[in-house]
């Protein structure tokens, strides 16, 4: 439940090359890595306090970037993740 740019890190450290690198990150799938993320999200709301709603959204978007995920996905499941927070 890593995102792509801590998985490439990772990679790189082990000493693989670029282009490995490339193609295995173009094998994931985007709905499924959108969902790993999205779920990650809703767990971490659970247990984050904040005084706002925007000072939880900076606390999850620290969380999902320590994760490897990149904003703009982590941008699209805290959208989605708050529409569902709301009808909850």
């Amino acid at each position: 439940k890593w995102g792509r740019i801590k998985i490439t890190q990772g990679l790189r450290m082990k000493g693989i090359d670029k282009e490995t690198i490339s193609n295995a990150m173009g094998v994931i799938d985007e709905q499924e890595y959108l969902d790993i993320l999205q779920d990650l999200i809703k767990a971490k709301r659970k247990s984050t306090r904040g005084k706002s709603a925007y000072e939880i959204n900076g606390k999850l978007i620290r969380f999902a970037t320590g994760r490897g995920f990149e904003f703009s996905a982590i941008r699209t499941c805290l959208g989605t993740a708050a529409d569902e927070y709301e009808m909850d």
